[in-house]
């Protein structure tokens, strides 16, 4: 199975990803929207996005905004029916009720959370399993 996970933050990444590696997943990483871009038109490659909302827009670091609404728009744009878990942190713009209205949103995660929490997501994704 081969993941897009954008997010902007080795150390979320390194922590969560082994265990998910081990399980024989493979992942593509993108660090900001300019990394993204690379990735949009290889979207129905990948069995499933985990999408962090806060990213800068190119890899030159803050300012940080809500890039990521504006990567899950684009992805809920295109003819790709792909899964999209966001994976982000807490705070009063990212209501859980409205992202989890948004196309293609199976799971919204906050950070943080353990490997155990995220593969649980995944899972249940990758099984079709209600979510």
């Amino acid at each position: 199975m081969k993941i897009l996970w954008i997010e902007d933050e080795a150390n979320v990444i390194k922590y969560v990803i082994s265990p998910l590696k081990r399980d024989g997943y493979i992942f593509d990483i993108a660090e900001s929207y300019g990394e993204f871009e690379n990735f949009k038109e290889k979207l129905n490659e990948y069995s499933l996005v985990i999408l962090d909302l806060i990213l800068p827009e190119k890899n030159s670091g803050p300012p940080f905004d809500y890039v990521g609404r504006k990567i899950l728009n684009e992805i809920n744009q295109t003819s790709v029916n792909i899964p999209i878990i966001i994976f982000t942190v807490i705070d009063e713009n990212n209501s859980n009720e409205e992202l989890e209205k948004q196309k293609n949103v199976c799971f919204v995660l906050h950070k943080p959370i353990s490997s155990k929490e995220l593969l649980d997501a995944v899972i249940k994704v990758i099984n079709n399993k209600e979510y």
